[in-house]
C-alpha cells in the first residue's frame, strides 16, 4: 500500500509547485459577516508536523460574500501537539482559522528553524472542529479566489474541493473537505489521503520559501 502512495505521489511531485500557483490565487474585498451576540467554541488541531506549543491561532471573521477578512478576530495557542481551542467566537458563518509558528519538520526530525502560516475556511454554523494543513490552505486560497469572481461560498468551495481532489488523487469518502484529515492516521477511513497528505508535507519542505512568499493570507 505504502508503495502505491509513494508512485502516485511521485508522479505528482513535479506538480507540485504549479498546483501552490494555480491554487494560491486570492481575491480582495471588504465588510461583515453574521454575529448577533453569540459565543462559539472553535477546536482543532494544526498540521505541518504538528505545530509546536505556542503557535499563534487566529480565528478571523470573512466577509460572507467575498471571503474577505473583515476587521474581526479572536486569538489562541496551540499545545504541544498542535492542538487549540478558540474560544468566545462572537459570529457565524464564514471563518478563516490562521496559525502561524514553527512545527515538527519530520524530515529532519527536528524541530522547524523557521515558521510558517496556514489556513482553513470553516462555517461555523455547520462545523465546531477543524484540522489546519497544507489541502485546507491551497483549499482556502482557491475558494476565496473564486468567490472575488463573483462565486458563492457554497459553489466555489465545491469547485475548489473537486479541483484539489482530482489534482491530488484524494478520495475525501462520505464528501469530507481537507480539514477532516489527520496525517498521524494510518489506519482510520481516510488512511489513503491522510497518507498522501503526510507525502505532501514532507515533500513540500523543499518548497517552504514559495508557501511563504505567496499572498495566501
Amino acid at each position: 500500500m505504502t508503495q502505491t502512495f509513494t508512485r502516485a505521489f511521485a508522479i505528482r511531485s513535479t506538480a507540485i509547485l504549479a498546483s501552490l500557483f494555480l491554487l494560491a490565487s486570492c481575491g480582495g474585498g471588504g465588510g461583515g459577516g453574521g454575529g448577533g451576540g453569540v459565543s462559539l467554541t472553535l477546536s482543532g488541531s494544526a498540521q505541518k508536523g504538528p505545530y509546536l506549543a505556542g503557535a499563534t491561532v487566529t480565528a478571523w471573521q470573512l466577509n460572507a460574500s467575498t471571503g474577505a477578512r473583515t476587521t474581526t478576530s479572536v486569538v489562541s495557542t496551540t499545545d504541544a501537539n498542535g492542538n487549540f481551542n478558540v474560544a468566545a467566537i462572537p459570529w457565524t458563518g464564514l471563518t478563516e482559522i490562521n496559525v502561524s509558528g514553527g512545527y515538527f519538520d519530520e524530515v529532519a526530525n527536528g524541530n522547524s528553524a523557521g515558521s510558517v502560516g496556514l489556513s482553513a475556511l470553516v462555517d461555523l454554523q455547520a462545523n465546531s472542529t477543524v484540522r489546519v494543513n497544507l489541502y485546507t490552505h491551497l483549499l482556502a486560497a482557491r475558494v476565496r479566489a473564486l468567490m472575488a469572481a463573483g462565486n458563492s461560498h457554497a459553489v466555489a468551495r465545491a469547485q475548489a474541493l473537486a479541483e484539489l481532489a482530482a489534482r491530488f488523487d484524494l478520495e475525501l469518502i462520505g464528501g469530507v473537505g481537507p480539514e477532516s484529515l489527520n496525517l498521524t492516521d494510518g489506519a482510520g477511513t481516510h488512511r489513503q489521503d491522510n497518507a498522501n497528505l503526510l507525502l505532501f508535507s514532507a515533500r513540500s519542505e523543499e518548497h517552504t520559501s514559495e508557501l511563504q512568499s505567496h499572498s495566501f493570507i
